[in-house]
């Protein structure tokens, strides 16, 4: 699938901060949150943006999305 774990945890934490708590359908519904995991990915993988440096997102100078 080419995502990596970091990848993924990122995703799952993303949201959470977006949303300011842990998601609770994907607590309650492993298909919903198969779904939602799935779309995330596929996300993530059509974006077309150019990366950002790590160091850049340390100095906090840039964001995504």
């Amino acid at each position: 699938m080419g995502l990596t774990v970091s990848d993924a945890v990122r995703i799952l934490l993303t949201r959470t901060a977006n949303e300011g708590a842990l998601p609770i359908e994907l607590l309650s519904d492993p298909a919903m949150h198969d779904a939602w995991f799935r779309a995330k990915v596929r996300e993530a993988l059509e974006d077309v943006r150019d990366d950002i440096e790590d160091e850049a997102v340390s100095r906090g100078g840039t964001t995504k999305k």
